[in-house]
């Protein structure tokens, strides 16, 4: 049986898909709509007459993401710089005028609860999203708001309700504009792209089935720009965990300050290992297209593994969202043409429990 057909054998799938992240993708359209509807209800009245200077989102992995796309998405209109803490830490500058949207899906994330807490110290308003576990409990115990989201996702594929809140409640609160109507466009390209990425459309109408053929034995490069940068992230860590695969990416312009320059004197045995994916939306602006063709005639003389992904849609919003499904599904079909489960995270698994150990023995 050849690869391609791998791809569209369904018992195949399956099988290796033990714990059913077909399902979870396949239904991501749904979930982005009641994460929309779960926001709705959300009560703001008791913040509108609050003064933030700032917005913070507390997280790690797939819980930090939305923080980082809602940052991208409203980059050049945003009236509160938006920031995202990915540590136990956090920066100096939090303060009581700071609104914090603290992000655990799990609700025990380590390092989220310790900054968390940082958080609390230092007055900021607080807002919590988690399935349950501490973060609820000290929610509870603190009196800070928590928006309970459903339970049963991995972190990563709970994007749509650790995303879609926040960026509602700041609409409501009037520090972003124009997130509710790109929206709803953003949701019927989801649910058309739905059906063209599902496994039981064929590889050769399946445009990720396709790209994950040509990043089966390689090294996957990202390269985004802009709006397009935390969806170049999330295709890099989408990779790492459902496809347990090695890859980098990097961003348009800054690479073209550095990262170009190490094209110049690469290993040839290298080169053949390394698949280049380009992320693009069709009314990119004419500076980073000009870009994009300049890199690529750079690239082509070192690889012809170069391929284009375009966001679907109109708005930015429906660009940025469909690039990560079509990358989720991409990620998906790579673990499954390299015989893992994609669902599983053994490594971070062991990493959590060591920590959790050792940190013990310190005390």
């Amino acid at each position: 049986m050849s690869l391609k057909e791998d791809l569209d054998n369904l018992e195949l799938i399956s099988a290796i898909d033990s714990f059913k992240m077909a399902d979870a993708l396949e239904s991501a359209p749904k979930h982005y709509e009641d994460a929309f509807k779960l926001a709705e209800n959300f009560d703001v009245e008791w913040l509108k007459n609050k003064e933030f200077l700032n917005i913070v989102f507390l997280g790690m992995g797939g819980s930090s993401i939305g923080g980082s796309l809602l940052r991208d998405w409203c980059y050049e209109d945003m009236a509160l710089p938006i920031d995202v803490c990915r540590d136990s830490i956090i920066p100096g500058y939090l303060n009581s005028k700071t609104l914090v949207f603290a992000v655990s899906y799990s609700g025990n994330t380590k390092e989220t609860l310790d900054s968390f807490s940082l958080a609390l110290k230092k007055g900021c308003t607080i807002i919590s999203l988690s399935s349950g576990g501490l973060l609820e409990e000290y929610c509870l115990r603190f009196n800070v708001k928590h928006i309970k989201v459903p339970s049963g996702f991995q972190p990563r594929l709970a994007l749509p309700y650790l995303f879609i809140p926040p960026a509602l409640i700041l609409e409501k609160l009037g520090l972003i504009k124009g997130f509710k109507s790109e929206f709803m466009e953003a949701l019927n390209t989801l649910r058309g792209l739905s059906e063209d990425l599902k496994p039981s459309t064929s590889t050769n109408r399946n445009e990720a089935k396709i790209l994950a053929l040509n990043l089966k034995s390689k090294l996957p490069v990202i390269y985004g720009f802009r709006w397009f940068n935390s969806v170049a992230y999330r295709w890099k860590t989408q990779l790492n965990e459902n496809s347990k695969a090695f890859c980098k990416y990097d961003v348009l312009p800054e690479l073209n300050h550095n990262e170009v320059v190490g094209w110049e004197n690469i290993n040839p045995s290298l080169l053949n290992l390394l698949s280049i994916i380009l992320l693009r939306d069709k009314d990119e602006p004419l500076e980073i297209k000009v870009r994009i063709e300049i890199l690529k005639e750079i690239l082509v003389e070192k690889t012809e593994k170069i391929f284009e992904v375009y966001g679907k849609g109109e708005k930015k919003l429906s660009k940025m969202l469909s690039a990560i499904y079509i990358g989720d599904y991409v990620s998906f079909y790579l673990a499954i043409l390299n015989r893992i489960n994609p669902t599983p995270v053994k490594t971070i698994s062991i990493l959590k429990r060591e920590l959790e150990k050792r940190l013990k023995t310190q005390d």
